[in-house]
């Protein structure tokens, strides 16, 4: 959302909502997930039943591609020349009319891909052939992840696919698309005024009913600003055993017990309780056991902080706290 990058015009809403209803989350879901996740929409997953706001039907930028096409028509983004493959910005379009671009700037982006990801790069391509259609030209570049963060917080490019992880409580989600959270944890720089003063009473309101009315606000907001276009709550993917450890709970009443859950006390570890293997005739209380059981649960911890993605140079994040 910073005016920089190769090409300010993404700025426009209209551009972001077109590039939205010409992304087909199921497909991406079924074809590079293999269905293990869910369809993506506001910030909040939509497992958060009691925080998460789910747009109504009209509010949706459902896939249609011939929809996506009329509103880059409506918002004055065109064809110089009828058969052109990319369109541009003319003197109708906002890109325009705010001095972010010239006159016939075309809609082409760039997008930063990380190649830890291989499906992100599948996913790119599918963007790139698929945006094509209604006229908006894509290029992808892939980088290493280390890369790409420095880039993104450099707040100079114009698209890339990552993602977030997150907490229980919605404050953390809601403060990183904050204007507060500028130069350290926001990776797009987006504000908008209506979505502070929301954030800024979430953040007060003391009473959960009342606080919920500001969350799903801000997610409203954001959704239809399309700052991020999410597609896809993916799933946690897990095996775990039942013959030495027990008392793993019920993750889908209570997520917040998974080992993928980064909000400081995760309560799995203080709950699994460990029942041996009656053939194997080791016991947890043997300093071999005992030791190989506390590296399990460092090596958990490292990867841990390894998987949530470092938003501010120079702090070390520990996901435990201090």
């Amino acid at each position: 959302m910073n005016p920089a990058g190769p090409n300010p015009s993404r700025l426009d809403p209209a551009v972001r909502q077109a590039l939205a209803m010409a992304t087909n989350k199921s497909f991406i879901i079924e074809t590079y997930y293999r269905g293990l996740a869910d369809e993506g929409s506001t910030l909040i997953p939509s497992i958060n039943e009691f925080w998460h706001y789910e747009p109504t039907e009209s509010e949706k930028w459902n896939f249609d591609l011939d929809a996506a096409r009329e509103k880059l028509d409506a918002a004055g983004y065109r064809y110089l020349v009828e058969g052109d493959a990319t369109r541009v910005c003319t003197v109708d379009s906002w890109a325009y009319q705010q001095g972010l671009v010239l006159a016939e700037k075309p809609l082409k982006y760039h997008m930063l891909i990380r190649e830890e990801y291989p499906e992100e790069k599948l996913i790119a391509q599918y963007l790139k052939a698929t945006w094509a259609q209604i006229g908006v030209e894509l290029e992808y570049e892939v980088m290493a992840e280390s890369k790409m963060s420095t880039e993104v917080y450099y707040y100079t490019y114009d698209t890339c696919i990552w993602y977030w992880s997150s907490d229980v409580d919605p404050n953390y989600m809601l403060y990183c698309q904050s204007k507060l959270s500028w130069d350290g944890w926001s990776d797009n720089k987006y504000s908008n005024p209506y979505y502070e003063e929301n954030y800024t009473a979430s953040v007060a309101a003391m009473d959960p009913a009342e606080r919920r009315v500001f969350v799903q606000n801000c997610q409203k907001i954001h959704y239809q600003d399309c700052a991020f276009i999410i597609m896809a709550n993916v799933y946690q993917t897990y095996a775990w055993r039942t013959d030495t450890f027990t008392n793993w709970g019920d993750w889908d009443v209570t997520p917040g017990r998974s080992m993928d859950n980064f909000w400081t006390g995760n309560p799995l570890w203080y709950h699994i309780e460990y029942i041996g293997d009656g053939g194997s005739g080791f016991d947890l209380g043997s300093a071999a056991i005992a030791g190989a059981v506390i590296g399990a649960v460092v090596v958990g911890i490292i990867v841990l902080a390894w998987r949530r993605k470092k938003k501010s140079t120079g702090i070390e994040e520990r996901p435990l706290g201090q």
